[in-house]
């Protein structure tokens, strides 16, 4: 404890105490008052110098978080706001003490920069600066802006007594930033891979800012992206499509057309004749301004030709599939209105929610057509045609699916461990189907308190890939069955779904030569899939 000094120094105001820098009503002031300061190097507060006095002055009635070292061995102030970033750990302990011995943890991170500022060097600033601390118990990733700036000492070495640290904890906004990325990746990756044509065009002129590979894939993969319609497709002029552009783009209302005609003219002249079902849907601003038009659609040339060919019995199997897969696209319209509202408004809680309905649209309207369209060639004779490649290497898609799934199932936990070659012979979009289907079913079952555990390696010459959950057995009797279409189970009433994930990745894997096998206990239950390296 302090006893109240009257100033007595000459040219200081009588009846002042030297200690009244210290009030204000703080609670970071009231322990300085009562703290026993013998111990720290920076001694008594009555015997600071004014240039300290002043920096805790300003410190202490500030309602951002800041932090002071003073002196060689950077004694530790802070004040209000910024104690319950520290937590229990050094609070109030470290008050006074050296900032060597308080931040041993992270010194290697801030002892240079607190260097660079004692030394007479320029001061810092760090934006979103990872500086793991360890507070209420345990050792946590935390984020900060902040700035260290000198405070000028005339009698200190290089004329500087200390720094002045202005601070802000980052984190929550640095992991819901990640999170976002996440979801707009995952959406940019479900929009490419979506059956149907999705492009994105800006401005009057129609300019390309998207196109997904069915859209690339429908105008002869031509390179669009920067360009607008009528350079990059000049075809579209003749066949009335920027007419009709145009005319959405003045008016604000959406243009919607079934079976229309596009042709283009490849390389050597051939004619590319197609038909698809697509609608231009006008894209606002806040102010309601028109600032482009979203195009989504579906290539239904299948579903036409197969019409014209009823009486041949191949042309049958193809429109039986056709039309099934056109029908089943109808979730589709729900990225139409979805993604408008999303372009029009800001990334609230409201665009998050719209983002997180887009997803869950994309994703089973995708595994519905997928599987259906899958079994229905199987069963018709198509079979399950691979492009097998070892280009491309096979852990990122794994990666990447396990990270899309981690982001929509945030209670679940995910342990994946990978150890691949690059040169895997596979389909890739096929073995990601399978991956995707194991997954997402062990992810839906099991006990939700217990990881879904992931293991995919390369081993004498073989790939074997793993997933597990915990807590849920398949009873004996639906085992045997497992790999059956339309297999869901009894013990699983609320089980949403086709029952064809199983199947269709079963078909994927005999195509590719190999097997998938179940083990199921009361404690775990397992999908293992076997293929050798080589086809």
């Amino acid at each position: 404890m302090f006893v109240r000094r009257e100033a007595s120094v000459a040219g200081e105001k009588p009846g002042v105490s030297l200690l009244d820098f210290l009030s204000g009503g703080s609670e970071m002031g009231g322990l300085m008052l009562a703290h026993d300061w013998s111990r720290s190097s920076v001694g008594s507060p009555d015997t600071w110098p004014q240039s300290l006095r002043t920096a805790v002055r300003f410190m202490l009635t500030s309602g951002h978080p800041m932090y002071i070292w003073w002196g060689q061995e950077g004694a530790c102030l802070y004040n209000d706001a910024y104690r319950s970033s520290i937590g229990p750990e050094r609070h109030p302990s470290s008050l006074g003490r050296p900032a060597r011995e308080v931040w041993a943890e992270i010194w290697d991170i801030i002892g240079p920069q607190i260097e660079q500022v004692m030394t007479g060097g320029d001061a810092t600033w760090h934006e979103n600066q990872l500086v793991p601390i360890t507070r209420n118990g345990r050792r946590e990733d935390v984020y900060w802006t902040y700035s260290y700036s000198p405070i000028d000492d005339p009698v200190s070495p290089n004329g500087i007594g200390g720094v002045l640290v202005v601070c802000a904890e980052t984190t929550s906004a640095v992991m819901l930033e990640r999170r976002l990325e996440a979801q707009l990746r995952r959406m940019q990756r479900l929009f490419e891979q979506a059956p149907g044509f999705i492009a994105m065009l800006e401005g009057p002129e129609h300019r390309f800012s998207f196109v997904n590979g069915a859209y690339r894939r429908l105008v002869g993969d031509r390179e669009v992206i920067g360009r607008t319609v009528a350079d990059a497709l000049p075809e579209t002029a003749a066949q009335g499509y920027l007419d009709l552009l145009d005319e959405v783009f003045k008016s604000g209302r959406a243009f919607t057309s079934a079976g229309a005609r596009y042709a283009t003219e490849l390389r050597g002249g051939a004619i590319h004749e197609r038909y698809v079902d697509f609608v231009y849907q006008p894209v606002a601003d806040e102010s309601g301004r028109i600032t482009g038009i979203f195009v989504q659609g579906h290539d239904v040339t299948e579903q036409k030709q197969a019409e014209i060919a009823l009486t041949n019995t191949s042309a049958l199997r193809e429109q039986f599939i056709a039309v099934l897969g056109h029908d089943l696209r109808n979730p589709l319209a729900a990225i139409d209105g979805g993604m408008n509202l999303l372009l029009r408004t800001p990334l609230n809680e409201n665009a998050k929610n719209i983002i997180d309905l887009i997803q869950r649209s994309v994703i089973r309207m995708g595994g519905l057509i997928d599987n259906v369209m899958d079994f229905a060639r199987g069963r018709l004779g198509g079979g399950f045609a691979l492009n097998r490649s070892v280009a491309d290497p096979l852990e990122p898609l794994l990666r990447q699916i396990v990270e899309e799934l981690q982001t929509v199932t945030p209670d679940r936990r995910i342990e994946a461990h990978f150890t691949l070659t690059d040169s895997i012979d596979c389909d890739r979009p096929r073995i990601g189907q399978l991956f995707s289907n194991l997954l997402g079913n062990a992810l839906s079952h099991g006990a939700p308190e217990q990881p879904v555990r992931v293991r995919a390696t390369t081993l004498d010459r073989w790939f074997e890939l793993s997933v597990a959950n915990f807590g849920d057995q398949i009873p004996p009797e639906l085992l045997a069955q497992i790999f059956e279409p339309y297999t869901r189970g009894a013990h699983r009433p609320n089980q949403r779904g086709l029952g064809l994930g199983l199947y269709i990745s079963n078909e994927i894997a005999k195509a590719h030569g190999g097997a998938l096998d179940v083990e199921s206990n009361p404690q775990e239950t397992r999908f293992t899939f076997r293929m050798p390296l080589s086809p």
